[in-house]
């Protein structure tokens, strides 16, 4: 019998072990990472081309770029593809990064032989047709004003721009004349240097058979070219608090940050237990203070963003005007705290245990398994990252803590974005 009015034994997590896979490459070159698991014949294949802001010649054209791929190949129209992929019920799901920009198509294994060649038809034959570029231009062009009337967008853009610098790929915002300025030569131009084998890596998760493999190793009919150099500007940034009245006249955005580091870096780990700790979680000290304690919003975070050549950490709120100061105030007391205190014991192990949890919850099944393999093998980190990871959250202590607070996290450091209306 269960005794309901005992609740189970909570256990420490020791270990976390990365997901299996296996790795095989294409005659061209292309890695592929096999993630097989039980999901009633259902695949999810990645492709992730390393073909994002960082490899553009031109401002806003790879994202230009990878959209307009679905809507037309040499031989298939729009119409054409959305008919044939949905009459095997598949998906084909497309975005676009900072570093990255990747399709993935959710496909029974069956209907593989019929749905793939269609894709590498999409990756290799794109048309890039005038008609449906202008379209495309016209629509991003309503999506960014949509876009421009939320406070937080606008805070969030100014602070990237102020942290990284109008012409660094990280920092430039998007605008509608440089959406207009793009053309078809612009486009295959950047299609044509950063969509081959050269950049690729194709991630399968799911029902794998042998006939699964098969078909993916026809991916070596894409051709391989020679990678470009890309000359990535200099980290411009410009320190100090910048200031916008915003559309919505009720509340403030608030965005705080600081460039950091990429994820090879030694403190990198240590930040991102900080973060946790600081913002991270629903249960994290500003959400205490913040939300909890003084009712000033709906929630409070900060996160610790990594990119290949850079990365940044910030705070992100929305409140009501007459309370942007105190929110303030109230982050500079927790983030001083944190330079100042040890952080207990109870909370360090709460955060471990959220953070070695989170990371269970990523592995379970084959497709969660493929995106955190993707995102280790994505910056090269691999298995060993993974391991180093979970290594750290089990054994760091309150002490490193501080330290990390003290090297990268004081508030004075910090830029600081407002959007919204004088009180």
């Amino acid at each position: 019998m269960v005794n309901r009015e005992t609740g189970p034994i909570i256990k420490n997590l020791s270990r976390v072990i990365f997901p299996e896979y296996e790795l095989i490459e294409l005659d061209n070159g292309i890695p592929v990472y096999l993630i097989p698991g039980k999901t009633n014949q259902a695949l999810k294949i990645d492709f992730l081309f390393k073909s994002g802001r960082t490899s553009e010649l031109k401002k806003s054209v790879s994202k230009i770029c990878h959209t307009l791929m679905r809507e037309g190949t040499l031989t298939l129209s729009a119409k054409d593809i959305a008919d044939h992929l949905d009459y095997y019920g598949a998906t084909l799901r497309a975005v676009a990064g900072m570093d990255f920009c990747g399709f993935t198509t959710y496909v029974l294994n069956k209907h593989l032989p019929k749905v793939l060649p269609t894709i590498l038809d999409i990756i290799s034959n794109p048309i890039f047709d005038n008609k449906e570029l202008e379209t495309k231009k016209n629509q991003l062009i309503d999506n960014l004003e949509y876009e421009l009337s939320k406070n937080e967008v606008v805070a969030y853009r100014l602070l990237t721009e102020d942290l990284f610098g109008s012409d660094h790929p990280y920092g430039y915002n998007t605008i509608a004349e440089s959406i207009r300025s793009i053309n078809t030569e612009n486009i295959k131009r950047h299609h044509l240097t950063n969509y081959s084998a050269s950049t690729l890596k194709i991630f399968v998760s799911g029902d794998i058979n042998q006939e699964v493999i098969t078909q993916i190793e026809s991916c070596s009919a894409l051709k391989r070219t020679e990678s470009s150099t890309y000359t990535i500007s200099e980290v411009n940034s410009m320190k100090g608090c910048t200031t916008e009245i915003g559309k919505n006249p009720f509340q403030s955005a608030i965005r705080l940050g600081k460039t950091l580091f990429t994820r090879d870096h030694p403190d990198f780990i240590d930040s991102f237990i900080y973060n946790t700790i600081l913002g991270g979680y629903f249960g994290s000290r500003l959400m205490q203070s913040i939300r909890e304690n003084k009712g000033y919003t709906y929630g409070v975070y900060s996160t610790v963003e990594h990119f290949l050549y850079a990365g940044f950490f910030s705070i992100s709120t929305e409140v009501d005007n007459v309370h942007v100061n105190e929110t303030l105030k109230s982050i500079k007391v927790e983030m001083d705290r944190l330079q100042n205190e040890l952080v207990s014991n109870r909370e360090l192990s709460m955060v471990r245990n959220y953070l070695l949890g989170n990371l269970m919850n990523l592995k379970d099944g084959p497709f969660k398994s493929a995106n955190l393999i993707k995102s280790f093998m994505a910056d090269d980190c691999g298995k060993e990252g993974f391991e180093e990871t979970v290594d750290r959250i089990i054994n760091i202590d309150a002490e490193a803590i501080q330290r990390v607070a003290e090297r990268h996290f004081d508030f004075q450091e910090l830029n600081v974005s407002l959007v919204g209306n004088k009180s």
